[in-house]
């Protein structure tokens, strides 16, 4: 299904040609089509921890009959998702004010 800038059909030759080395799936909801569809998120974890996401529309019917994450398995795929975004260096300023500091040079 695809509307406007939007285009949901997954990404078939991918799954076909990475199918054997999936870690781990993860699906979350974030808009809905037309009739009874979700748009979803979907991120791939592969056996060497490179990670992938792609959209894909599913019906209510069958997202329903997927298992849900304990909150344990939520808590530590949001763990390994956040531990991918880099740090932003400290601006000029903090840094200067962080080496003084840590060289117990404070005023």
């Amino acid at each position: 299904m695809a509307s406007g800038r939007w285009s949901a059909n997954g990404r078939p030759d991918w799954l076909r040609e990475h199918r054997d080395r999936v870690s781990d799936v993860v699906m979350t909801i974030f808009g809905l089509e037309e009739g009874a569809v979700y748009r979803c998120w979907v991120m791939v974890v592969l056996e060497d921890r490179s990670k992938h996401s792609f959209t894909l529309d599913v019906s209510r019917r069958d997202f329903d009959r997927l298992r849900d994450l304990s909150l344990r398995d939520v808590v530590s795929f949001a763990h390994r998702y956040l531990a991918d975004f880099p740090s932003l260096d400290l601006d000029p300023a903090q840094k200067e004010s962080w080496k003084r500091l840590m060289s117990g040079d404070v005023d």
